[in-house]
């Protein structure tokens, strides 16, 4: 067996493991890295790439089991109905609104949360998450625009409540620098309050999670200051986590901020006040 036939068995067993999520090629070669199938260098990840290329053209790996997060096509056709279908459809929608109105999640909550992720990658599983809380999120791709964080800082600034951001970057040294570029941004610049907190990855996470690091690019003009503070200059990428493992970290860091007696309790009666007047409101147009 060559060394590209058992890197492709090894790549379909990667995928073999996680059959309700769609990997990207990096975040299998990040599971070939960590079970020390491959080492952790360009040259192997450029391997990796072409033979799951090969293997996808060949039918070996099917096209659905690899997913390019970075790129989408945007899907311009809408819809076909027919007018009494499309009638029929809206009119049983509006009849029940008072059933389908739900109040926000964090409603009556005392922290707002907004999370933050470096790598665009990473977007399906973070929005999978964030989703399913309620809560922002922030793709920075890298350093993120000093436009974007005005708006963010715009939606922000009148929040009754603390605001915590929640953030999930690669430990190198440009990306540890996001840290301090963004609450800088924010804060220095655009005047917010906040408390802000890596999540992820962190040196204790490398450690834990056994993740071998590659050397700090030498071309990097920080890598000299991470090696001062840090006592070394490494690069992991946050792609490096196990999947599962990372939407465990997401969702717990976004529970530890989340109220559940003020869920269950105070914001039932207001929900069940709002939908009364709701079905009270639908009743009077449909009469």
């Amino acid at each position: 067996m060559g060394a590209n036939d058992q890197l492709l068995k090894d790549i379909k067993a990667v995928i073999a493991q996680y059959p309700d999520i769609k990997m990207t090629v990096r975040q299998v070669y990040y599971r070939l890295v960590a079970a020390q199938k491959v080492k952790n260098a360009m040259s192997e990840y450029n391997r990796v790439k072409r033979v799951l290329t090969d293997a996808r053209r060949s039918g070996q790996v099917a096209y659905e089991d690899i997913e390019d997060r970075t790129r989408t096509v945007v899907n311009g056709e809408r819809d076909a109905w027919t007018a009494k279908g499309y009638f029929d459809a809206y009119y049983t929608h509006f009849k029940t609104l008072d059933t389908k109105y739900d109040l926000p999640r964090w409603w009556g909550q005392e922290t707002k949360v907004v999370v933050m992720v470096e790598k665009q990658a990473l977007e399906g599983i973070f929005a999978d998450v964030c989703t399913k809380q309620g809560v922002d999120l922030l793709v920075c791709r890298g350093y993120p625009s000093l436009s974007v964080l005005y708006e963010l800082s715009q939606r922000l600034e009148d929040c009754d409540v603390d605001v915590q951001i929640l953030y999930f970057g690669d430990w190198d040294p440009s990306g540890l620098d996001i840290d301090r570029s963004i609450q800088d941004s924010l804060g220095d610049d655009f005047g917010l309050s906040f408390e802000f907190e890596r999540m992820a990855i962190t040196r204790i996470q490398i450690d834990e999670y056994n993740i071998p690091p590659a050397p700090a690019k030498l071309t990097d003009s920080r890598t000299m200051g991470m090696e001062a503070k840090y006592g070394e200059a490494m690069q992991v990428e946050l792609d490096a986590i196990d999947p599962p493992d990372l939407i465990d970290l997401i969702t717990d860091a976004i529970d530890a901020h989340f109220d559940d007696d003020i869920y269950e309790n105070d914001r039932a009666e207001e929900l069940e006040k709002r939908q009364r007047q709701i079905k009270t409101w639908v009743s009077e147009v449909l009469k």
